[in-house]
């Protein structure tokens, strides 16, 4: 009779352990979740930071800007940055520019282009990049302006078909 009783309280000591794991389990998992989640938004912050970072840097350049993709280029330079020229036809220059004005007659004046590796630093190889930053210049008759497009490359390292942030910046043009 009393092995039977040290039997049954082994038995309920063993289903307490047992529940206690789970629920250790289940609470681990809920935990591991939320910090996946946050190191996501951490970086999706991060990359959103250097996104305004830049847009500011070009809004800088664009408000003393002549209109010349190597003027805007050579600006780019003197920050740190080293662009690399991209050729107009890899683009729909008529399409970027009714982004950027919302307008047919504006004129391009040239893409720029700039890779970056996974902490942001500037890379000259698009093979070691992890960012794209592109800069689509252009003017109209009464302002001037920039589209900035960030693209990202996805988990097999191909270019993400649309940005993950585009954002114009636009100034009226002045008499000098």
């Amino acid at each position: 009779m009393q092995k039977k009783a040290n039997q049954s309280r082994s038995n309920l000591f063993l289903m307490e352990m047992i529940l206690c794991l789970l629920f250790f389990s289940l609470t681990c998992s809920v935990c591991v979740r939320l910090l996946l989640a946050a190191h996501q938004d951490r970086h999706q912050a991060r990359s959103m930071n250097h996104a305004q970072e830049l847009l500011t840097d070009a809004g800088e350049i664009l408000e003393g800007w002549q209109g010349g993709s190597k003027e805007f280029a050579a600006a780019l330079k003197s920050l740190g940055f080293s662009p690399v020229r991209t050729p107009a036809q890899e683009h729909d220059s008529d399409a970027d520019m009714v982004r950027l004005f919302s307008i047919q007659d504006a004129s391009c004046k040239g893409y720029i282009t700039l890779y970056f590796d996974r902490r942001w630093n500037v890379c000259e190889d698009a093979d070691e990049a992890v960012y794209l930053a592109q800069f689509i210049l252009g003017h109209t008759d009464f302002e001037k302006g920039v589209l900035l497009e960030l693209y990202k490359t996805d988990p097999d390292g191909f270019w993400q078909d649309e940005p993950f942030y585009e954002k114009a910046i636009r100034f009226p043009l002045t008499e000098i």
